[in-house]
């Protein structure tokens, strides 16, 4: 009977550490999605008049909050229940400075998603702060990539 018990118990962690690993690869896909993303707005700035940006934006701004979402859900709250104040705090800070990201990126798309290219084509600030939340967003990546996630890992996944 306790072998039984041990096989199950076995099985439940086993299905934890494969729903958090597929969370985690989720992540880093959508980090790739989101670079992509990013890297093509980007290239539209030089040639406004053959891009789509507002399906463009739409598109980056579906993936960042499908990404937020799997963060919400898997990421801090490890953190936050944490033991280890090190690892708390930094959980509450990626969380706080994402929330702080999270806002300006809803901002940006409030604002210029409801206009035509004609008219970002000619708004003076489109194309500053677009730049702006493309270096914001690309930092945000790398760091989540080379800090959180690797810490992440290393203390909440089973393994």
């Amino acid at each position: 009977m306790d072998l039984i018990q041990d096989l199950r118990s076995q099985h439940v962690e086993i299905g934890h550490a494969l729903i958090e690993l597929k969370d985690v690869l989720e992540l880093k896909k959508q980090h790739i999605k989101i670079k992509k993303s990013l890297s093509g707005l980007k290239t539209g700035l030089d040639g406004f008049d053959n891009f789509d940006f507002i399906a463009s934006l739409l598109e980056l701004k579906d993936i960042l909050v499908s990404h937020l979402e799997v963060e919400d859900k898997l990421l801090y709250p490890s953190f936050s229940k944490s033991k280890d104040k090190k690892l708390n705090n930094m959980g509450k800070k990626f969380s706080d400075k994402m929330l702080g990201i999270s806002k300006v990126a809803l901002n940006f798309f409030d604002k210029y998603a409801k206009m035509t290219n004609q008219m970002l084509k000619e708004d003076k600030s489109f194309k500053k702060d677009l730049t702006a939340l493309i270096a914001v967003v690309n930092k945000r990546v790398k760091l989540e990539e080379t800090v959180l996630f690797v810490e992440y890992n290393e203390h909440f996944s089973k393994k």
